[in-house]
């Protein structure tokens, strides 16, 4: 077994999967592999206990026990690592309160997260505690308490005391202030709070594991999960086997997914990767409480503003003079250089470009001024910026910059307010994905995330200590506006299947088009790798009265799809009725250019549509009856297999009336990518397309600056940071990405042609990649170093050589359903009556989609390891000097005393099911050993200065050994293996491979 990894762990700790019954077994393994190792969690759940050993070589000797499968270590969570409602119109959550009644009432949510404030009223008389009377959390505890992942020091009562993002979480809910009239999306629900996290030194893996296993104990009906690993998007990770295990179990459980979707498509991560977990991604609400600044001038118009503070206030009051430093409107470099004007005292206006939000804020501060307004260089609306100021700064709109810059220049002597009073604001997004909402799908091409659900300037409970109540953006915020639609759910229809409730709301969500910052359509829907099956509607699952399987289709890449799919319609309705079927196509994403994947910014989405023949496209069903419907779907032809193109779309299933009869096709639009017409789901006013900026990116490790350095793209935290030196545990390790950070918005749109096709570019390139957020800038993001290092024993690896199809609609199965038209369900379902009684005939849903999703191209060529030396390639790093060596003729000696030890740098372009480095005589493929092995590995975040790297120690396993030894002196060779998705480990022309440059060992 080779060594293990030194990554952001808990030092000595290992998540260890084993044939025992129980503990005892374990131990006697440790005492008979004499291995210094005590239990520390037991998770059962995954078939695993978490070990503290007193050194590495005390675990690789209890691996060599045979009961023993697999070590990988305990995996940090960084502090950040956690990811009233004005859309409850549009997602029905309204209505099912108003109309239908429910309210979660006898529904137990469990919530993993922070813990929560136990003196806010909004959750009842709880006082400091759980479980009294009146009091609405009656469940939970603390498992991580005042101490640290290392040292977890438990407490029964789960109380927040800092950061808020728990209270805020469950405040949307289950809130219900009848002081502040604020409620949650279930005010009747009982919850279950399990705090995980530590103010200041964060979480691991197995910690949040034992609370899942917790919150399953005190039966939780519902758990929500706002945390996780960005860029680990396999259902292997330990955190996504033991959240797919909830789900297995008959536990709703929802899961944020990431807030990495600027970097482009593939950016899911873990457990929101699970299998039949409910995985959210996030829209923009449709208005927001926001606070607004006034001038002398004109005292009336209210102008709105966003900060970096989780307050939103602008911290200042006023009234303060203001002056522009550039007196042109929206100059490109407006305060890039330092200012040499005088602003003592004064406020200053900046035009957005040219330079990072913290180069312009820093000028201005040297020149005086107290604080900073930025105006917007586009139509869009403004957003949280991430500005390391310590006077305040804001953003405000491109409509209002240029008219204070006009107020001003007109009366120089004008002066800016901020009062201390909020108003609500509509958005110009209302109903759109998230830019940094993740994106998938899937490193095994599964359809995520399976939904959108509001989570943009979310308006709910917070900390006493801080405010009573707060606006924060993220998908955090979208799992648990879920989690509370899923209780709503439950009340209405009783116990639901978690993959059968997971399918009725993918089916009755509402697709969203596209839009321009103008509010103009661009003709097509969004990818289903952006939003699933479109904006939850929890009224119109209730309401729901027929059943598909599967809710979606997981179409493959090329080589594992025959072309085929199928899906089952069951009528749970007590009357017969009749359904149309037709095809509406959503946009093509090519987000794979120059052999790597690129950002959301330089993603393309086009009109490329795939073509859909349906049989049958009609059906009549009596109730309790079902069908299969079969579908031949040919993939877009202007899609170059080359480019690994995503392809989507949605089948439609239309209950028809006695006057619907004919050709009532207004949805059927797969005829060669002709657009869309009719049916777009809802248009709701300010329903417009506007992107989102990136989180601070911790790039851990050494890196060359690589990637291109747009204009404009300066305003990030820190790239290239952590380097190599002294300190204990050297292994394989990785750079740190970015957790499921609540980011927002800071893109645009554009445009351009290829081949002769409208194609369209939705995000704007010109963007100073802000941690567009709207909870402080230091909230919520996970820096933890994640790779799931997975050490097999033996040959207990599984040969991931074939797409593990979850919807099963590989090949010509069919789901085990005979395609016979009309005829008994084989699934125990029951005819709806609940709630029908008090349908709202004016809000009948009449219409159910199926997302489907597929891959042009051949996955098993898709580049997993960065090979190119002007970018990306593998180099090695002499910690003594620092110096970098690349080609493989180079040559460098080591002692390995002190920094006389090499680092491998190298950049997963993509998730890969192995890598491995084997350590070969130079010049030559004669293997002396493996120096590390790493299983299901996670992809790295390049343009966030994102690396992988592995510290020598000198050791390899040798001979078949599973303990690694000290190689004599000689002149060595790495060669980094590492295998393409649905890749044979026993095909060497299944790997990517690189070959280090020589590596002297003299000891001396």
């Amino acid at each position: 077994m080779p060594p293990l990894p030194h990554q952001d762990v808990v030092k000595n700790a290992y998540i260890v999967k084993h044939d025992f019954t129980d503990e005892s077994g374990l131990m006697n393994a440790c005492k008979r592999q004499n291995a210094n190792c005590k239990p520390r969690l037991d998770l059962s759940m995954i078939g695993a206990t978490s070990v503290t050993c007193d050194s590495e070589d005390d675990i690789h000797k209890l691996c060599m026990a045979s009961e023993i499968k697999s070590a990988q270590p305990v995996v940090k969570l960084a502090p950040n690592s956690l990811r009233v409602f004005f859309a409850d119109n549009v997602t029905g959550v309204a209505a099912t309160i108003s109309n239908l009644k429910f309210t979660g009432e006898g529904i137990k949510v469990g919530i993993i997260d922070n813990g929560i404030d136990l003196n806010h009223p909004a959750f009842g008389d709880c006082d400091g505690t759980i479980g009294g009377p009146g009091c609405r959390v009656q469940f939970g505890f603390d498992f991580i308490g005042n101490g640290t992942p290392e040292n977890p020091m438990p407490n029964p009562i789960p109380q927040e005391t800092c950061d808020g993002h728990g209270t805020h979480v469950a405040g949307i809910v289950a809130a219900d202030d009848h002081v502040k009239n604020f409620t949650g999306v279930a005010p009747k629900a009982t919850l279950g709070i399990y705090k995980v996290n530590s103010c200041d030194t964060g979480t691991s893996d197995d910690i949040i594991i034992k609370a899942m296993q917790r919150a399953k104990e005190d039966g939780m009906d519902v758990i929500n999960l706002s945390l996780g690993h960005n860029f680990a998007s396999w259902p292997e990770d330990p955190l996504a086997i033991a959240a797919s295990a909830l789900a297995d179990s008959g536990i709703i459980t929802v899961i944020a997914g990431s807030n990495s979707g600027d970097s482009g498509i593939f950016t899911l991560g873990s457990p929101d990767s699970g299998n039949n977990v409910i995985t959210v991604g996030s829209t923009e609400n449709f208005k927001f409480f926001t606070f607004f600044l006034t001038l002398s001038t004109n005292p009336s118009r209210k102008i709105i503003y966003s900060t970096t503070r989780i307050t939103l206030h602008y911290g200042l009051f006023g009234p303060l003079p203001i002056k522009p430093t550039s007196d042109v409107p929206l100059t490109a470099d407006d305060a890039c250089q330092p200012i040499s004007e005088n602003f003592d005292g004064f406020i200053a206006l900046i035009a957005r470009g040219g330079c990072s939000f913290n180069q312009k804020a820093g000028n201005a501060q040297d020149a005086g001024a107290v604080g900073v307004i930025f105006y917007n260089n586009n139509p869009a609306q403004s957003f949280a910026i991430d500005v390391n100021s310590t006077n305040p700064a804001a953003m405000i709109s491109q409509d209002d910059g240029l008219f204070i810059l006009d107020q001003i220049i007109s009366n120089p002597s004008v002066t800016v307010s901020f009062p201390n009073e909020t108003i609500i604001a509509d958005s110009q997004i209302g109903g759109q994905p998230l830019n940094s909402s993740g994106t998938g799908p899937t490193f095994e091409l599964d359809t995520k995330p399976d939904f959108l659900a509001p989570g943009g300037r979310m308006f709910s409970t917070f900390p006493i200590a801080f405010g009573s109540y707060a606006t924060l953006s993220g998908t955090s915020f979208a799992a648990a506006y879920v989690s509370g639609a899923s209780a709503l759910f439950l009340q209405a229809r009783g116990k639901t299947d978690p993959k059968r409730l997971r399918d009725i709301f993918q089916i009755t969500s509402k697709p969203q088009e596209m839009k321009d910052l103008n509010q103009q359509s661009l003709g097509m829907l969004h990818s289903v790798s952006k939003q699933g099956g479109g904006v939850i509607n929890v009224f119109d699952a209730i309401e729901s009265e027929v059943v598909i399987t599967p809710g979606k289709l997981a179409l493959n890449d090329t080589p594992h799809f025959n072309g085929t799919a199928f899906f089952q319609i069951t009528n749970i309705h007590r009357d017969t009725a009749e359904f149309v079927i037709s095809h509406r196509p959503a946009a093509s994403a090519r987000g794979f250019f120059g052999g790597q994947l690129v950002p959301l910014a330089d993603t393309l989405f086009d009109p490329f549509f795939a073509t859909v023949e349906i049989s049958p496209s009609s059906i009549r069903l009596g109730p309790g009856k079902s069908t299969t419907i079969r579908l031949r779907i040919t993939p877009p032809a202007q899609l170059d297999p080359q480019e690994f193109g995503v392809y989507s779309g949605f089948i439609v299933v239309k209950k028809i009336g006695k006057n619907d009869h004919g050709d009532d096709h207004d949805d059927d639009h797969d005829d060669h990518g002709k657009g869309h017409g009719k049916g777009h789901g809802k248009d709701h006013e300010n329903d417009h397309d506007k992107g989102h900026g990136k989180g601070p990116g911790h790039g851990k490790g050494h890196g060359k600056g690589h990637g291109k350095d747009h204009e404009n793209d300066h305003d990030k935290g820190p790239g290239h940071g952590k380097g190599h030196g002294k300190g204990p545990g050297k292994g394989p390790g990785k750079g740190s990405g970015k957790g499921h950070d609540e980011n927002d918005h800071d893109k645009n749109h554009g445009k351009g042609h290829s081949k002769g096709h409208k194609r369209y570019k939705r995000f704007d390139e010109d963007s100073d990649n802000n941690n567009d957020d709207f909870e402080n800038n230091d909230d919520f993001e996970n820096n933890a170093d994640f790779e799931n290092n997975d050490f097999e024993n033996n040959d207990d690896f599984e040969n991931n050589d074939g797409h593990k199809n979850n919807n099963d609609n590989n090949g010509d199965r069919e789901n085990n359903n005979d395609n016979n038209g009309d005829r008994e369900s084989n699934n125990d379902y029951e005819i709806n009556d609940k709630g029908l009684k008090n349908k709202d005939k004016n809000r009948q849903n009449n219409e159910y989609v199926v997302p489907y999703l597929g891959l042009k191209g051949d996955l098993r060529t898709f580049p997993v390891l960065g090979l190119d030396p002007a970018t990306n390639s593998p180099f090695i790093v002499d910690n003594r000097d620092g110096n970098q060596f690349f080609d493989e003729n180079e040559s460098a000696t080591f002692t390995f005393e002190d920094d006389s030890f090499p680092t491998l740098v190298y950049t997963m372009l993509f998730g890969s099911p192995l890598i491995r480095v084997d350590l070969v005589e130079a010049g030559t493929n004669n293997i002396v050993g493996i120096v590390f092995q790493d299983t299901f590995v996670r992809r790295n975040d390049q343009f966030n200065g994102d690396t992988s790297f592995f510290d020598w120690n000198g050791t390899a396993l040798q001979d078949g050994s599973t303990t690694p030894t000290p190689v004599e002196d000689g002149s060595y060779q790495f060669i980094l293996n590492a295998l393409h998705v649905f890749g044979d480990r026993n095909n060497d022309a299944d790997f990517m491979k690189w070959r280090s440059p020589i590596l002297v060992v003299e000891r001396g």
